[in-house]
């Protein structure tokens, strides 16, 4: 099979598609008149798998499913779909008839195939020809949120097929160092109109195939979510950015590895836009803080999380989203914001002098957000 076409399935495709597929790689190798490969082999799934529910359910019911989708994105939010089967497994769940309706069952196959809808409409919005969108999602700056509503607005994401990926590109991973596809290698697969990477960026991962786009957010706020979202052992960071140790080791969990520490304490946002990621504690300076300003202002979309309410319109004018259903009248990151586990005044005041470049970094996106959406509402 051709990379292209199975790289990104978390298991295979049924076999009419495999057949297809086959048949027209053995033409390409015997120099046989070629045929024409699948103008995109989700369609194929996406057919089958509709076909699939309405076995299941029937016509009707099947029918009124997508009037309930908004209300199970929203549940979503809430609940488990990173942990949801990826739509190829379902796929062969459904063909082999071993699902039980039950009114829980249901609700999940409902939540699912809202999912599949998405990717549905998501490759009617990759022919209108839109750059594919790579995100540059900051560790706890709102991705997963991003991640939910490009899926809700339809694009094709690394999550349509295998929900655990959060959006970030296939083989990559939270803060990955080597091993990474550039910008214009992902945009030339045609195989993602919205994918996100979830580590430094590197000048690669700028390209004119693709639009690219971040969120920032206050910079205090982002140092007691990271502080909670991976239960970093707090003494163990004040202790390595007083530099009373020669170790950079500090307990926490989750996707980072286990190396990754100070550098979500000691300007995080400009490390992780400037190429200084692996700088020692201490040695960002004013050179790097003026490289992340320029990468921030190649962006064609600075969000503020904050003032999330002031610039949906660049998703709107810059994505094609439709940003009356966005839920930005509430926190949209605020669910690791709620741990006991936080920093006194005295740390914070110390960690505000350490991250002056983030602090510096944060106003000069601000400025540029506004005049993101400025130009979006014109």
């Amino acid at each position: 099979l051709h990379p292209h076409h199975t790289r990104h399935f978390p298991m295979a495709p049924s076999l009419p598609l495999l057949v297809i597929l086959i048949a027209c790689g053995t033409a390409q190798q015997v120099g046989q008149t070629v045929c024409k490969e699948p103008k995109e082999p989700r369609d194929a799934i996406l057919i089958q798998y509709k076909s699939a529910m309405k076995k299941t359910w029937g016509a009707d019911h099947l029918a009124r499913v997508p009037a309930a989708c908004d209300r199970h994105v929203s549940e979503l939010r809430q609940s488990e779909y990173r942990h949801q089967t990826g739509l190829t497994s379902l796929l062969e769940v459904l063909q082999s008839g071993s699902v039980d309706v039950s009114s829980e069952v249901q609700a999940s196959l409902e939540r699912r195939h809202c999912l599949a809808l998405a990717a549905s409409q998501g490759l009617r919005r990759e022919s209108e020809k839109r750059r594919p969108v790579l995100w540059l999602h900051l560790h706890t700056f709102a991705g997963t949120f991003m991640c939910e509503e490009a899926m809700k607005q339809g694009e094709v994401t690394p999550a349509s097929l295998d929900p655990a990926g959060n959006c970030n590109w296939p083989g990559e991973s939270c803060s990955q160092m080597d091993g990474l596809e550039s910008c214009d290698e992902k945009s030339s697969q045609g195989t993602f109109s919205f994918s996100m990477l979830e580590r430094h960026l590197q000048s690669s991962d700028l390209c004119a195939a693709a639009l690219h786009g971040t969120m920032l957010r206050e910079p205090s706020a982002a140092l007691r979510s990271v502080l909670a979202a991976n239960h970093y052992r707090k003494e163990d960071i004040i202790q390595i950015l007083e530099g009373r140790t020669t170790s950079f080791e500090a307990e926490h969990d989750g996707c980072l590895p286990q190396w990754d520490t100070y550098h979500h304490f000691d300007n995080f946002v400009t490390r992780s836009l400037s190429g200084a990621y692996m700088l020692p504690p201490g040695q960002v300076n004013e050179t790097y803080l003026e490289i992340a300003k320029l990468r921030l202002q190649q962006m064609d979309v600075v969000l503020i999380l904050e003032e999330l309410t002031d610039h949906v319109a660049q998703l709107s004018s810059t994505l094609g989203w439709g940003i009356s259903d966005i839920p930005i009248s509430k926190e949209v990151n605020s669910h690791f914001d709620n741990s006991d586990e936080t920093f006194s005044e005295a740390e914070e005041l110390f960690l505000r002098e350490i991250n002056k470049f983030d602090y510096e970094l944060y106003e000069f996106g601000k400025a540029i957000a506004a005049e993101r959406t400025a130009a979006a509402k014109a």
